[in-house]
């Protein structure tokens, strides 16, 4: 859902960049997932509070309460369980559900699959995987045919001179 910045003041608090762009999605969450940039399993801190800092939120956690201790997560991934997330409008995905589908363009040929997503600050971007070669998708609507998750499969629009570029 997000990345973990500098810590703010001497009390611990988060700076969390919100991969939608929106930090306002962030202050109904009442658990997040974290995982220490050094390395470390993932781990459920409760949400003692959240408020909006321009394109940042600022969360305090449970048991993360001076800046020694939100160092250490500086540059970290912050996640939620899928149960938590908001529902969704008709026609309405979240990009991480992508990940894992088997991308295929309009014509079948097929890629590979969908490893991951890459946050540009402009577009984000699916990293599809497949035969070697990596391809780099803009996550938008113009290039998302078909999003069929019950299937396993994406069908995209490459941009133009995508494949040529990667054969």
């Amino acid at each position: 859902m997000g990345r973990v910045g500098r810590p703010h003041g001497i009390k611990g608090e988060l700076r969390l960049f919100p991969y939608s762009g929106d930090p306002q999605s962030l202050t109904h969450y009442r658990q997040l997932f974290l995982a220490p940039a050094a390395g470390g399993a993932a781990r459920a801190y409760g949400v003692k509070g959240c408020r909006i800092h321009g394109r940042e939120a600022l969360v305090q956690l449970a048991g993360i309460d001076d800046r020694t201790a939100a160092e250490a997560f500086t540059n970290a991934e912050a996640w939620v369980r899928k149960a938590d997330r908001p529902p969704l409008a008709a026609n309405e995905i979240y990009l991480q559900d992508l990940v894992g589908l088997t991308a295929f363009t309009e014509e079948g040929r097929r890629l590979g699959t969908v490893r991951g997503l890459l946050a540009t600050g402009g577009s984000d971007l699916l990293v599809i995987e497949g035969r070697g070669r990596e391809y780099l998708v803009p996550a938008r609507r113009e290039f998302l045919v078909a999003v069929e998750p019950e299937a396993g499969r994406l069908v995209i629009r490459p941009v133009p001179g995508l494949l040529e570029m990667n054969d």
